[in-house]
């Protein structure tokens, strides 16, 4: 299982039934978590 897929699952779990609205749950959700990763990095850097 991907972490996408994985990530549409807590959708569903938390009642967003529609694919479309998922979809988007999840790409949002995937861009903050690349964001809180660089933001990660840059602070273990410094």
């Amino acid at each position: 299982m991907s972490a996408e897929d994985l990530l549409d699952h807590f959708a569903v779990l938390k009642g967003i039934a529609e694919r479309r609205a998922r979809k988007e749950v999840v790409a949002a959700l995937r861009r903050y978590l690349a964001h809180m990763e660089a933001l990660i990095h840059r602070v273990r850097e410094a």
